[in-house]
């Protein structure tokens, strides 16, 4: 059992859209960005959901490195309209790589946080400490994140080609409403 808390879920119960992992429907109900992608990714076998989500994430990057190099080098105006909509549809494809391991977005934030704390001594950049990199110790990492940050239990998507559920590590498993095969004459709504 986890014992990470999920700050992606957190809301604030007044201005739920105004809270990270929260999106607005056109409808002008709210939905947690993880189970809004969990709906709208491919259904297929599961190693090629979790190739179909590493593949959209190199792609986006490309596409949004295109976006860059066409400010930096060639000079152009940035399309902020264009640099949100790429950084969308890569933050899609990431969404859907968690969902598919079960990872929840305060333990990708933590981690990450873990590793450059231990990189950077009083969160502060050096060239040396980029080069040296010694977060990369996998006891430091381990350290940093049992010892210095435990966490409180999370609720995540678990995506595979059976079933979506809702993992909460207090209570068990939780299955959302949605079909799990594709049924014939279903359209996919993809990215």
């Amino acid at each position: 059992m986890s014992d990470r808390h999920n700050a992606f879920l957190d809301t604030d119960p007044d201005f739920p859209s105004q809270s990270l992992g929260w999106i607005q429907l056109s409808n002008g109900q709210q939905m947690r960005y993880d189970e809004f992608v969990a709906k709208l990714f491919k259904r297929q076998e599961t190693t090629l959901m979790k190739l179909h989500a590493a593949l959209g994430v190199c792609g986006e990057a490309g596409e949004l490195a295109d976006a860059i190099k066409k400010e930096v080098i060639y000079d152009k105006d940035m399309d902020r309209n264009n640099l949100v909509e790429e950084l969308g549809d890569l933050r899609f494809y990431v969404q859907a790589a968690q969902n598919c391991y079960g990872i929840t977005e305060q333990e990708v934030l933590q981690h990450n946080a873990c590793k450059l704390m231990q990189r950077y001594e009083g969160l502060e950049y050096s060239d040396k400490a980029a080069q040296d990199r010694k977060d990369k110790s996998a006891e430091a990492v381990a350290k940093v994140w049992t010892e210095e940050f435990p966490l409180a239990p999370a609720a995540h998507i678990v995506l595979n080609d059976t079933q979506l559920r809702a993992v909460d590590d207090t209570a068990g498993l939780e299955e959302i409403n949605h079909p799990a095969k594709k049924t014939e004459g279903d359209s996919n709504v993809q990215n």
